[in-house]
């Protein structure tokens, strides 16, 4: 199962983008001498009022300038991690930002999700898990693959894509099927790892159909396909 509530169902309604709430919320300030948190919160009431799909807008004054987000930090300190301990600390940060928004409520987790998105998190994670690996080697010679370090991206991973629809729809884009293929098939035995593979293979695919349909062409339906969601 997933770790965090998954949203029940793709939405209908337009989706707003980043700049879109930007440039509310600087008229905001600018037009109506708002100040900045007064901005923010008039313009989350204008386009909820609209209906808009806000899930991928990070409703701050800072709006895309978000380098010094926990979230992006952690994400580029994943990226630029060279040794295990230094993967595993990035791992550690990032997975604990989302554990302590979600204990935080609804709103604070969107917050984040709309930062890890924008931030290339899940993107991050799958380069690091597909790089320990050697799925992306060109010498096939490589040595054995310690299974073990694999198992804090693969869930950390998982708890990305329960955090957000859109961060769902990022996995077929970051290599989601071939890498769960490749580990399962590296792995054949590793009844953790390949516990791990599926649990993040079921988040990936719910209410998703495009990631099981992926999922499903890679050959990971053969006898693992009664694990995923229907």
């Amino acid at each position: 199962m997933c770790a965090m509530p998954c949203p029940p169902l793709r939405r209908e309604c337009p989706k707003l983008t980043q700049e879109e709430f930007d440039e509310a919320v600087r008229t905001n300030i600018e037009d109506f001498d708002m100040e900045a948190e007064e901005a923010v919160k008039a313009a989350v009431e204008e386009f909820t009022l609209q209906n808009y799909d806000m899930g991928c807008v990070v409703k701050t004054a800072a709006g895309k300038e978000l380098a010094n987000h926990p979230v992006a930090l952690a994400t580029v300190a994943i990226s630029e991690a060279k040794t295990n301990e230094d993967k595993a600390a990035a791992f550690a940060q990032l997975q604990g930002i989302l554990i302590t928004s979600g204990a935080e409520g609804p709103e604070k987790l969107q917050e984040v999700g709309a930062v890890a998105l924008r931030s290339g998190s899940l993107a991050a994670v799958m380069r690091s898990i597909q790089a320990a690996s050697g799925m992306d080697a060109k010498d096939s010679a490589q040595g054995p693959v310690d299974a073990s370090l694999l198992l804090a991206p693969l869930s950390l991973a998982k708890q990305l894509m329960a955090v957000s629809l859109d961060i769902r729809d990022s996995f077929d884009d970051v290599k989601g099927a071939e890498t769960v293929m490749h580990l399962h098939k590296q792995h054949p035995d590793h009844m953790v790892l390949q516990a791990e593979l599926a649990r993040m293979a079921e988040c990936a695919c719910f209410k998703e159909e495009q990631n099981k349909e992926q999922l499903m062409l890679a050959g990971y339906g053969f006898g693992v396909g009664e694990a995923l969601p229907q």
